[in-house]
C-alpha cells in the first residue's frame, strides 16, 4: 500500500535541496520534460509541499511556495537509462515509505556519482554495429554493411577527442558527417574498381545512424503533443540544427571527393536477404542498450520490443502504407513497454527508448536535406514532410498505447 510519509518532518531547506538535486539528476539522465515534471510533482506531494516546475532542454526552474524560485542551467545530456531506472527506484521507495527524506540525499548522491555510462570501447563498437545493422534495413548489400560498420567505428573513435571540451563537441556532427561522406565515396570508388559494388549513399547514411536526431525529433513531437510547448519547440529546433549540420557535412564531403574524381555512388549490388533481419534486430537491440547507457540485463525485453515494433511497422505498412505503418509499430511498442513496466515495476523508458531506434524518422530527415543540397527542392520538401508525418505517427501510436495500457505514474 502506498504511503505519504506523513511522519516525516523535513525542513524547508533539506526538502528544497533534495528536490533540486533530484531534478538535476533526472534532467541530466535525459528524461523528457513531461515525465520529469510529473516525477518531481509526485515527490513534493508525498511531503505535502507545494512547488511548481518548468523544464526545458537546457534549464530547470523550480518555484517553492510562496516565493522561492531557483533556476538550474543544465547542459543537454545523452540519455542514461540505467540512471533513470535507479532514480525511479529511489522515488518509488520514497512513495512507499521505505526510504526517508533524511536518507534520500545520500542515496541520490550514490546514484549520481556512480559510473553508469557504457565504456568507450563498448560505445565505439556499438556505433559500428548499429551502422552495419541499419544497412540491412536500408536495403544494403554485404559490402554496404561492412563499409557502414567501418564508418560507424571511425565516427565512434572520432567522437572521443572531439567530445573532450565544449568547443570541439559542438563540431562533432558536422565533422562526423564530412568524414562519413568521404569514407563512403572512397569505399564506393575502391570497391567499384575491384569489380564489387558499394552504394555510397547507403553506406554514408547507415554510418551516420547513431548521430541522426530521430529520437530527439520524436521526443520533441511527444512534448508538443503533451502541451509542453516551450520544451518541445526547443528540442524540435535542436533536431533541425543537427539535421542541417549533418546535411552540410555530407555535402562538403561530396564536393571534396569530387575534386579527385567522381565516386561510384550507383554501383550494382545485391541487397541482403530478409533472413538477415532477425540478426539485425538482435544487433540493434544490443547497440541500443549500449548507446543509451542501459543495463545488459534488459536485453531480452528490449529485443522483444524491437521485434514487436518491427513486425507492427511492417504489418501496418501492408495496410496503411510505410508512413502510417510506424503508427502500428509504435502502438505495439508502447503497449508492450507499459505492460512490462507495470509487471516489473520498472520505467517504461528502459524498454521503449532502445527499441524506438527502429521507428525514428532520422533517415528521412537526412534524405530531405540531401535532396535540398542537390537542388531537388520538391523531393526535399516532400521527404521533409514525410519525416514529420512519421514522427507524428510514432507519437500518436505511443499516446494510443498509453490509453490502452495505462503507464505507471513515474518514468
Amino acid at each position: 500500500m502506498t504511503t505519504t510519509n506523513e511522519g516525516s518532518a523535513p525542513t524547508d531547506e533539506a526538502f528544497e535541496a533534495f528536490v533540486l538535486e533530484l531534478g538535476r539528476a533526472l534532467h541530466e539522465s535525459g528524461v523528457p520534460a513531461y515525465r520529469l515534471e510529473e516525477a518531481l510533482t509526485l515527490v513534493t506531494s508525498l511531503f505535502r509541499r507545494e512547488a511548481h516546475f518548468f523544464s526545458t532542454p537546457t534549464s530547470l526552474m523550480v518555484s517553492f511556495a510562496p516565493t522561492r524560485t531557483t533556476l538550474l542551467r543544465v547542459v543537454p545530456p545523452p540519455v542514461e537509462l540505467a540512471r533513470v531506472a535507479r532514480l525511479d527506484a529511489l522515488v518509488r521507495a520514497l512513495e512507499r515509505g521505505t526510504l526517508s527524506l533524511d536518507d534520500a540525499p545520500a542515496a541520490l548522491r550514490a546514484i549520481t556519482a556512480s559510473p553508469l555510462r557504457s565504456s568507450r570501447p563498448v560505445l565505439v563498437a556499438a556505433h559500428g554495429v548499429v551502422a552495419a545493422s541499419s544497412a540491412v534495413f536500408l536495403g544494403g548489400s554485404v559490402a554496404d554493411a561492412v563499409v557502414a560498420g567501418a564508418i560507424g567505428v571511425v565516427l565512434g573513435v572520432l567522437a572521443i577527442p572531439l567530445g573532450r571540451d565544449a568547443a570541439r563537441a559542438r563540431a562533432v556532427d558536422l565533422v562526423s558527417a564530412l568524414v562519413a561522406s568521404l569514407l563512403g565515396h572512397a569505399a564506393a570508388r575502391v570497391v567499384g574498381d575491384l569489380g564489387g559494388g558499394v552504394s555510397a549513399p547507403i553506406a554514408t547514411l547507415a554510418g551516420l545512424v547513431a548521430l541522426l536526431p530521430g529520437l530527439t525529433l520524436t521526443t520533441a513531437m511527444t512534448e508538443l503533443a503533451m502541451r509542453h510547448l516551450v520544451s518541445g519547440t526547443a528540442r524540435l529546433m535542436a533536431a533541425v540544427i543537427v539535421f542541417l549540420e549533418l546535411g552540410l557535412g555530407v555535402a562538403i564531403g561530396e564536393r571534396l571527393f569530387a575534386l579527385v574524381g567522381e565516386s561510384s555512388t550507383t554501383s550494382t549490388h545485391t541487397p541482403l536477404a530478409q533472413t538477415f533481419i532477425p540478426l539485425a534486430l538482435v544487433l540493434i537491440a544490443g547497440s541500443g542498450i549500449a548507446l543509451f547507457h542501459s543495463e545488459w540485463k534488459t536485453f531480452t525485453r528490449v529485443l522483444a520490443a524491437c521485434a514487436l515494433a518491427f513486425v507492427g511497422a511492417r504489418g501496418g505498412a501492408l495496410f496503411f502504407g510505410p508512413e502510417l505503418g510506424v503508427f502500428v509499430g509504435a502502438l505495439f511498442l508502447g503497449a508492450f513497454a507499459n505492460a512490462l513496466a507495470r509487471v516489473t515495476d520498472t520505467p517504461a523508458l528502459v524498454t521503449q527508448v532502445p527499441a524506438v531506434l527502429l521507428l525514428v524518422p532520422g533517415s528521412l530527415g537526412y534524405k530531405s536535406l540531401a535532396s535540398l543540397v542537390e537542388k531537388d527542392t520538391l523531393a526535399g520538401v516532400e521527404t521533409g514532410i514525410a519525416m514529420l508525418f512519421v514522427a507524428i505517427a510514432i507519437v500518436a501510436g505511443l499516446l494510443v498505447a498509453n490509453a490502452l495500457v495505462a503507464p505507471r505514474r513515474m518514468l
